[in-house]
This record gives structure tokens, C-alpha cells and sequence, in this order.
């Protein structure tokens, strides 16, 4: 009597595909919190370099006055960022940035702080209000 031969199964197993929905998952898992702090430290990038221009007419100004500015001194705020839900200028050329556009940096806020130097010159120092300092890029995590 002859036996029908039996040919070889093609295709993938089920347990190959449990095998690979397991890796995607540990991938997943492992990338998304990762994704999530690169976001919002881009947010307060953004919003830093927002204020870039602040920066530059501070620095103007100071090199004017041969001092900091005072408050009437200052420039006017204008325009707007996804990033930044509010730039206050505050007295002494200070420069109050507070965040939007991601949960973990929400209404949270750093300041810029400017650092009169001999001849007019300006340097800035970041300083961090309630960002977490993870968000925070790494000019300002130093103290």
C-alpha cells in the first residue's frame, strides 16, 4: 500500500509570530518613554531658541546703557511659539520662558539670566524653575 507523502508545511508558525509580537512589544516598550522625554526636551529647545531675539536686543541694549536694562527699558514682547505659552522680560534684561505643548512641561518655566561682563558683554546663564531636569537641554542642567 502507498502512503501519500506528505509535504513540507510552508509558512510561518504561530509561535514565530508570538515570538515576534513579543520583540516589537520590548521595542515599543523600551522606545516610547524614550520618544516621550525627546519631545518635550525639543518643546523647550523651541522655546528657548524663541527667545533668541530677546537675547540679541538685550544684549544691544546693555552694550548702549553699559549696563543691564530696567524695566522700561525693555523690548516689547511679539509673536508666538507652539512651544512657549508665555516670554516674560523681566527688570535686569531677565528673561522668564514658560512652556506649553507637552504634558511633562506644561505651565512649568525657566529663566535666562543675563551676566553683564566688562565692555558691554553679555553672557547668559539658563536657570531652571520646575522643568524636570531630564526635559531640560544641556546648557541648562548645569548649576
Amino acid at each position: 500500500m502507498n502512503l501519500p507523502e506528505e509535504k513540507p508545511k510552508r509558512g510561518v508558525s504561530w509561535r514565530s509570530w508570538a515570538i515576534l509580537a513579543a520583540l516589537i512589544a520590548i521595542v515599543v516598550a523600551v522606545a516610547l518613554p524614550q520618544y516621550a522625554d525627546y519631545a518635550a526636551r525639543a518643546r523647550v529647545a523651541e522655546g528657548l531658541l524663541f527667545a533668541a531675539p530677546y537675547k540679541t536686543a538685550i544684549a544691544e541694549i546693555t552694550l548702549r546703557l553699559d549696563r543691564l536694562p530696567n524695566a522700561g527699558e525693555l523690548p516689547k514682547v511679539e509673536g508666538s511659539s507652539p512651544a512657549v505659552a508665555a516670554l516674560e522680560l523681566l527688570p535686569g534684561g531677565v528673561i522668564r520662558i514658560r512652556f506649553k505643548g507637552h504634558r511633562a512641561i506644561e505651565g512649568k518655566s525657566a529663566e535666562l539670566v543675563p551676566l553683564y561682563q566688562k565692555a558691554g558683554q553679555v553672557d547668559w546663564k539658563c536657570r531652571n524653575i520646575d522643568v524636570p531636569v531630564r526635559e531640560l537641554p544641556a546648557v541648562c542642567r548645569q548649576p
